[in-house]
């Protein structure tokens, strides 16, 4: 019999009557309505005598082989066929569920937040709840593990942890995880397909789309992460609320990783067995002594209480699969003779001698212990500091020993794409060396800049770039160490989460979409506000250091005014969704922390105290009120400490800097030893001596730093910059004492400080020197009192600020007066 078909076609699927020629209905036919009973009733309309069984695939001359239903009269001859072209799949269809939830019935599954989060968002994108409940005419949506399911209709693969089964067909949807965190990053994927994006933490992060309509492409794969290792995490902590709404943010990006710790970790294992006070032996010698800073790693009796300590950690934490055993933060190594001799004589690229074979044979040792007891145990280590940052030359790497390759000694404005910048370059090196010994290699990188005041430091481009060549290299994973400052950093954190995940998509369109999604209309002139922002940092050619010294070459003035021109073309009366709005406010009050810190840091722009004080406010005003919208756009407290330097370079004596001292020096200070050895200074301040320094015979001088800026510049003061130490003096008068006050100090790196002789703060460590970093309260006696403190270098930037406050206020003490001269 001859046939002819009239075809009717919807977003999903085509339909076809067919018919004898000549007896095709005439009437509009509605696609998507006349399924299983629908069309039965529909058929009967027409006249049909009877309604067949399901027509077999080669009656329908269209499609066949993907007919899914199909009713057939066979004394008409006349069919009803959807065959589908497998374009899309619906699970909202004009506003009414077309899908049904399957999952295992047992509550409290891991994976229950994933599901009820998809269950929360298709109803905030359509309003239509979508069921556990089967009905007629809907779609089954599978959700968890494989072994959830007594049975499933389709074949699914073995599966990795964080891998997963996604299967998009008109016979259902199947998201089929290798276990929970799989099972909720199909879910994510899921949802990402639908549209739905999470930018940043919280509410404000999050974008959805609104319609009636939902489809899915149809689609088959099994996927997962590039990397095993995926994480953003915050350096200085937060609050649990924030807390929260972060851990929501890793879980819709798809981070995660496996139990691997790190951490600064070594002197506390082994303190958990024997302690400094009971144990000294056991620890580092450094300077002829003894410190509870490192480990005498050639010590049997400590390397057995090492392997005690963590056997017995795993015992109760059997989940974890590499245990930490980090260097601490420092570079007081032993140095004793048995741990010397494990060193090979080779320089390490930090400008050290390389303490790294003789830490990984004592890494081996502890292994090899371990594995007596726990086989197949991974301890975790450092790439990192001046001394262990190039890997073993000689010793082999026990494959279960884990290595973060650290960035801190590196450029923190590039990437290794970036083939201009020699310090990533050499990185990009490191990298390579490191995988020729071990192939558990994760990457430790600094987003932002540490120090960096929450001012906007763009690395969204060096993610982009960087994301295929270390999958290349075969590194297994990424950490990022960030901050709770989203107004700034959200796009280098988001970016960064996408290629994570898929190093080989097409970042600059997830960017794109990024901006899209976040500000809509609004999102071209954001991307030309955020092209100009990165226009000078992604070319800049000299190393970037730590700390914002080099803050205004990577933001001249010419990019302000390209970024603010960016932000004044946006029309304020627009009407746009309040979320677009709050976001915008977001990006305005970061950029003016940073239109406010840059003029700071211009002194030749601003001409008297009233000005100066103008941008203070506004930087300080920009900070807390970003903090005050929402915490999650500011750590407001790290932002005012870490941006303080720059409301120091001026007018200093009005906030209570004391500028002018006597300076001597300087005295030799390896390996930070300086620190703790007591210079003839300490003893006594007698002006007229001259005692053996570093580099030849030191006396006390003046300093020539001016007396507007807070900062005292020991860079510019002596000629010997590496690895030194220095004693600063004044003498301070009070004529109302004895009172509390309060000394605050800010050093790059070590400070002590003594007052009248005695010993009030000793801090001993490495960092770049902000205001008030130190506290503490002091009694000043009535009179004049001398104020001496020893500051320590251990590379690049040398200094200190000092001033003496009213007790807990943010005064300079009054009727306070300082002199570098002793009283007559």
């Amino acid at each position: 019999m001859q046939r002819a078909c009239r075809k009717i076609e919807d977003d999903t699927d085509e339909y076809h009557w067919i018919g004898p020629a000549g007896k095709l209905p005439s009437l509009p036919l509605r696609a998507g309505l006349f399924l299983q009973a629908s069309a039965l009733q529909f058929l009967k309309l027409e006249g049909a005598a009877a309604v067949a069984p399901f027509c077999k695939e080669e009656e329908c001359p269209h499609e066949a082989s993907q007919s899914q239903t199909g009713l057939c009269d066979d004394s008409a001859a006349l069919c009803f066929c959807r065959c589908s072209r497998a374009e899309s799949v619906a699970l909202v269809k004009n506003g009414r569920a077309a899908v049904y939830l399957v999952r295992d019935a047992t509550p409290g599954q891991p994976g229950d937040v994933a599901v009820a989060d998809l269950k929360r968002c298709l109803w905030a994108i359509s309003d239509v709840e979508i069921s556990e409940s089967s009905r007629t005419g809907l779609l089954p949506l599978y959700v968890g593990e494989k072994g959830q399911f007594t049975s499933l209709p389709v074949s699914v693969p073995e599966l990795g942890r964080e891998a997963f089964f996604y299967k998009v067909s008109p016979q259902g949807i199947f998201l089929i995880g290798g276990s929970p965190e799989g099972t909720s990053h199909a879910i994510y994927t899921l949802l990402r397909e639908l549209g739905c994006r999470w930018i940043m933490p919280g509410d404000i992060g999050e974008c959805l789309p609104r319609t009636n309509n939902l489809a899915l492409p149809v689609d088959e794969k099994v996927d997962g992460p590039d990397f095993d290792y995926r994480i953003v995490w915050y350096a200085y902590g937060c609050s649990p609320a924030a807390s929260a709404r972060y851990n929501d943010w890793l879980r819709r990006n798809r981070m995660g990783k496996p139990a691997i710790e790190h951490g600064h970790n070594l002197t506390q294992t082994l303190s958990r067995k024997a302690t400094y006070e009971q144990h000294p032996e056991y620890y580092s010698l450094v300077g002829g002594k003894r410190v509870p800073q490192q480990v005498c790693t050639s010590n049997p009796e400590a390397v057995k209480l090492i392997v005690e300590s963590i056997r017995e950690f795993l015992d109760k934490n059997p989940h974890v699969e590499s245990y930490s055993l980090c260097p601490d933060d420092n570079h007081d190594f032993c140095e004793c003779e048995h741990c010397k001799a494990l060193d090979v004589g080779h320089m390490d690229r930090g400008g050290k001698p390389s303490v790294s074979d003789r830490y990984q044979i004592f890494l081996n040792q502890v292994l090899d212990g371990l594995h007596k007891t726990h086989p197949g145990a991974c301890v975790t280590t450092y790439s990192y500091n001046l001394n262990h940052t190039d890997p073993p030359q000689k010793t082999p790497v026990n494959p279960h020993t884990t290595v973060f390759i650290t960035t801190s000694a590196f450029c923190s404005a590039h990437g290794v794409d970036d083939a201009f910048c020699e310090s990533r370059q050499d990185f990009k090196e490191l990298l390579k060396e490191w995988s020729r010994h071990t192939k558990r290699l994760i990457l430790y990188e600094y987003d932002p800049v540490p120090y960096s005041g929450a001012l906007p430091w763009p690395m969204w481009e060096a993610h982009i770039h960087e994301a295929p060549i270390y999958k290349q290299l075969g590194i297994k994973g990424l950490s990022f160490e960030g901050q709770n400052s989203w107004a700034a950093y959200y796009p280098n954190y988001y970016v960064a989460a996408q290629m994570m995940w898929d190093a080989d998509q097409d970042g600059h369109a997830v960017f794109k979409d990024m901006l899209q999604a976040f500000f809509e209309e609004e999102a071209p002139a954001m991307e030309q506000f955020y092209e100009a922002m990165q226009s000078t940092i992604k070319a800049f050619r000299p190393k970037a250091e730590w700390g914002l010294i080099q803050y205004p070459e990577l933001f001249p003035p010419e990019v302000i005014d390209r970024c603010q021109q960016a932000l004044d073309s946006i029309d304020p009366q627009a009407m746009r969704s309040v979320k677009v709005r709050q976001r915008l406010q977001m990006v305005e009050l970061s950029f003016q922390e940073m239109k406010n810190y840059l003029a700071l840091q211009s002194p030749q722009k601003i001409l008297n105290y009233e000005d100066y004080k103008a941008h203070v406010d506004g930087m300080k005003g920009s900070i807390d009120s970003l903090h005050s919208l929402n915490e999650d756009f500011i750590l407001a407290d790290i932002a005012h400490e870490k941006t303080g330097r720059a409301i120091s370079d001026q007018f200093a004596p009005e906030q209570g800097f004391l500028t002018r001292w006597r300076l001597i020096g300087p005295f030799d200070n390896p390996g930070m030893e300086g620190h703790d050895t007591p210079y003839p200074p300490e003893s006594a301040v007698d002006l007229s001596a001259r005692y053996p320094g570093k580099g030849g015979e030191v006396q006390w001088k003046m300093t020539q730093s001016p007396e507007w800026r807070a900062f005292v510049d020991l860079r510019a003061e002596f000629e010997e910059k590496n690895d030194v130490c220095a004693y600063a003096v004044c003498w301070v008068t009070i004529p109302d004492g004895p009172r509390q006050a309060e000394f605050r100090m800010g050093s790059n790196d070590s400070i002590k400080a003594f007052l009248n002789g005695k010993e009030v703060w000793n801090h001993k460590i490495q960092r770049t020197g902000t205001i008030d970093e130190d506290r503490v309260l002091v009694e000043l006696p009535s009179g004049t009192s001398t104020v001496l403190l020893k500051i320590g270098q251990t590379g690049l930037n040398w200094g200190f600020f000092f001033r003496i406050m009213e007790a807990g206020k943010d005064v300079p003490l009054q009727g306070l007066t300082a002199s570098p001269d002793p009283p007559k």
